[in-house]
């Protein structure tokens, strides 16, 4: 009977089950490391727009209109629009959630949503708290000082709101953190290495779109370059990836790049056989995939934005990937070859590594549990 008083937690992420992006990587993280490593005095629910199993536990499904549905997609052909319909669709199913679980807390980290819960705490008098995750996408301007809360996992907006003095106290500046990983597959890195015939192989991941992160001017970049490259493009398909293929083969020709999905134990191959990896997005929430990379000892080329700055802490060089893209040819120069950078792993150890932040993450969802308001 004493577990039915714990406090309810909920971790809702719409993408989670359906797509494979940074954030749905945390979150998969996050759950196991309050399940399994804190154990916090809480009834912990995870929430998904997909079907997916944690180490010890599934994620509950939510009825949405996903953002892969291929039938929406060939009328809406921004992907954008796209997302609002998945989370929008997510909302009106989780409401019901809400109404018979009544929960003490919802983490998540998609605005519109964030907004949409709290106008429906405001329209039907709920009392459960909303914590924003944010690295630099968004910043609540709903905001109740003494219900919400806000996860900075970079400085973009930590302690710069008009109001901070309120809001300050139930902030937290705590970047993302990473679980070291052994997974290693030796098929699937031989494999690349095979077929790229001994060029120079050049890896992005992302969502394959060119809005966000720009695989379109990638491309045109590597183009001078093409005789002594591979290109590995990895990630989700949107409705911009047919285009995307067209150009890369008009470019580089059948058989002379990838462009495909990888599974996460996957990756860690694709980052060990890749002589640089570039992201030619102009910004991120996090950017965690340049640690995960680094981790691997793989250098990274991006954009000088401010999320980038504030992860990597100017250890590392950061570009002008927007107004002198046709550089890129000349960055790649210093990474002809595979050789592997232990600095770069040292760095993202010692910084991300999940025991360095466990016990301030830990810190953070106590006090969020424990607000009486």
């Amino acid at each position: 009977m004493k577990q039915n008083f714990k406090p309810k937690l909920f971790i809702i992420c719409t993408g989670l089950g359906s797509v494979k992006r940074g954030f749905e990587t945390y979150i998969e993280d996050l759950a196991n490391m309050l399940t399994i490593d804190m154990q916090l005095d809480a009834q912990i629910s995870v929430y998904a727009g997909a079907d997916f199993e944690f180490k010890n536990f599934k994620a509950k499904k939510v009825l949405n209109i996903s953002r892969n549905n291929k039938f929406l997609q060939f009328f809406v052909k921004d992907n954008s629009k796209l997302f609002d319909i998945e989370q929008f669709s997510f909302f009106f199913s989780f409401a019901f959630k809400i109404f018979f679980n009544r929960p003490k807390a919802i983490y998540l980290g998609e605005y519109n949503l964030y907004c949409y819960l709290y106008k429906l705490r405001q329209l039907f008098g709920y009392k459960y708290s909303l914590i924003l995750y944010t690295g630099g996408q968004a910043y609540p301007g709903l905001f109740n000082p003494t219900l919400d809360f806000v996860h900075h996992v970079t400085d973009i907006y930590y302690n710069k709101s008009p109001d901070s003095t309120k809001r300050l106290a139930r902030e937290f500046l705590i970047p993302h953190f990473l679980v070291i990983n052994s997974e290693f597959d030796i098929n699937i890195y031989n494999r690349i290495i095979q077929i790229s015939k001994g060029k120079k192989i050049i890896l992005s991941v992302g969502t394959l779109d060119k809005k966000i992160k720009r695989f379109d001017v990638l491309i045109k970049c590597l183009e001078p370059i093409k005789e002594h490259v591979f290109p590995v493009f990895l990630g989700d398909d949107t409705t911009e990836t047919a285009d995307l293929r067209d150009t890369i083969d008009s470019v580089f020709g059948k058989n002379n790049y990838i462009i495909s999905k990888a599974s996460r134990s996957e990756l860690p191959a694709y980052y060990s056989a890749a002589a640089v990896l570039v992201s030619f997005s102009l910004h991120e929430s996090f950017g965690l995939v340049n640690l995960e990379a680094m981790l691997w000892g793989t250098p990274v080329i991006c954009h000088e934005y401010a999320e980038a700055v504030f992860v990597l802490a100017n250890s590392f060089p950061l570009y002008d990937l927007k107004n002198q893209p046709k550089q890129l040819h000349n960055l790649l120069e210093p990474y002809s070859s595979r050789i592997k950078y232990p600095a770069l792993r040292n760095f993202v150890i010692n910084k991300y590594e999940k025991t360095k932040l466990s016990f301030a993450y830990e810190n953070m969802f106590k006090k969020i549990l424990a607000n009486d308001s």
